[in-house]
């Protein structure tokens, strides 16, 4: 079988040489102009070897080194260097590399030197921890799927590193979750795990619960205040929606990431901090770099490890669990004994897309759970009958924004919610499966009114 060899390089005229020598030569060759395309071809796939430039414009090959040995550790990595630029070189070869070769390439040089790095390689047997952090990681998370089992191979790959990780997925994928798992199966498990979402809070209020303040810092500070990068010494800070992260706090973290110091509002003595990074995203962060809203620098240091969640309408197959799994949990809190989800209630979810993905998968099981007066959920529990307004169901077939469905059903998904509770938001919050402070944010922006407990309405 040819050995299937990826070379990433930005010199488009180098990358064609690079696939009529590899033709020539009995190889399958692939090759691609863009670092990011590269990450996402090492994530999707096991090459025999990886041919890599050590300048990629705005990114260094030893940042796709460090994807190559997260993902598949076994696979050999060249690194190719100009000649000022060899001490690099040597670096990454110290932290990894099998190899590196100087540009101008000579063609029987970087000959010998694949066929020398491809003998040399050997599989890379997993040890007997691999299989075991995989089954601690699915007690957590529900998937069996093979996008989801890759997923969760990676995240044991990943747990026993220090390295900063980017969680990129759609709204409602899982990804607090995620970070938690990585959180739980790593060497900083027993150290706290602090989470914010940097999208609720503006600024100054961000950057004060994130660094803390002197007494005296400003007006009302009256005492010392420990930021949440301070809580998080130790352990893991996990930063959701990073992309909403005003620029002046994304100048301060990047300096944390550099130097792992900071200084607290007010104060001229910096803090040590030992902490890992993860960081979560809905939105576009290469389109944010591109607009100016966030810092490319920041981008890089932070995608270290980049992980990009599938969205539930990728991995159909696990609906059928997922939807049981919701069923016993909501079953569980509300004290009823929920057996069974019928096969046309079942084929209703399976053939869904599920724009708001798992999270809207679990609001519509607790809602169907919450409303059941018998052991199983019926499909006329999963659109009920008092709605008069279209249901998430009955915009499938039709040619109707993403966004207005999202927007549409979330705001249905809030106001059912408020009902089955009453009006006590901390039940409604649960009931949605998100915190209290999301909670009236998004009664805020799909300017809801609040549910008051005689169901009554208010606007206050």
């Amino acid at each position: 079988m040819k050995k299937h060899i990826l070379v990433i390089d930005d010199d488009t005229t180098l990358l064609l040489w690079f696939e009529r020598t590899l033709e020539r030569e009995g190889f399958l060759g692939t090759t691609c102009s863009d670092p990011q395309e590269g990450i996402r071809r090492i994530q999707d796939k096991r090459y025999d070897l990886i041919i890599c430039d050590q300048g990629l414009g705005d990114m260094e090959g030893i940042q796709l080194l460090t994807c190559s040995q997260t993902y598949y550790p076994d696979v050999p990595f060249i690194i190719i260097t100009g000649f000022g630029s060899v001490p690099k070189a040597v670096e990454s070869f110290k932290k990894g590399a099998a190899d590196y070769i100087t540009k101008p390439i000579d063609k029987k040089e970087l000959l010998t030197l694949i066929n020398h790095v491809l003998d040399e390689a050997v599989s890379c047997i997993p040890t007997e921890e691999l299989p075991l952090l995989q089954a601690e990681i699915s007690k957590t998370m529900v998937g069996n799927s093979e996008k989801m089992q890759k997923l969760f191979y990676v995240i044991a790959q990943i747990a026993k590193t220090s390295a900063t990780v980017l969680i990129e997925g759609e709204s409602g994928t899982g990804k607090e979750l995620i970070a938690r798992a990585i959180h739980q199966v790593s060497l900083r498990s027993g150290a706290p795990f602090v989470a914010i979402n940097c999208g609720y809070l503006n600024e100054n209020l961000l950057e004060n619960e994130l660094f803390g303040h002197v007494q005296g810092a400003f007006t009302g500070a009256i005492k010392y205040k420990k930021g949440l990068m301070e809580e998080a010494n130790g352990g893991t800070l996990f930063l959701d929606e990073i992309g909403d992260m005003p620029l002046l706090v994304q100048t301060k973290l990047l300096r944390v990431l550099q130097e792992r110091e900071f200084k607290p509002l007010g104060s001229n003595e910096n803090i040590h901090v030992d902490i890992r990074v993860i960081a979560a995203t809905n939105v576009n962060l290469h389109e944010a770099v591109v607009q100016k809203k966030f810092r490319e620098d920041l981008y890089y240091r932070l995608a270290v490890i980049p992980i990009m969640v599938p969205p539930l309408r990728e991995r159909t197959n696990d609906i059928p669990l997922l939807a049981k799994h919701f069923m016993q949990k909501y079953g569980l809190e509300n004290g009823k004994n929920v057996e069974h989800i019928t096969l046309e209630a079942m084929s209703r979810l399976t053939h869904y897309t599920w724009p708001g993905n798992v999270r809207e998968l679990e609001n519509t099981i607790a809602r169907a759970v919450a409303l059941t007066t018998s052991n199983s959920i019926t499909l006329d529990l999963l659109i009920p009958k008092a709605s008069t307004e279209k249901t998430l169901f009955s915009a499938i077939d039709e040619e109707t924004n993403l966004r207005e469905i999202i927007r549409r059903d979330t705001k249905s998904a809030i106001e059912e919610a408020l009902k089955l509770a009453k009006g006590n938001h901390s039940q409604a919050a649960r009931i949605l499966g998100i915190s209290r402070a999301s909670l009236y944010h998004k009664i805020k922006k799909y300017a809801l009114p609040r549910f008051s407990k005689n169901n009554t309405t208010s606007i206050s």
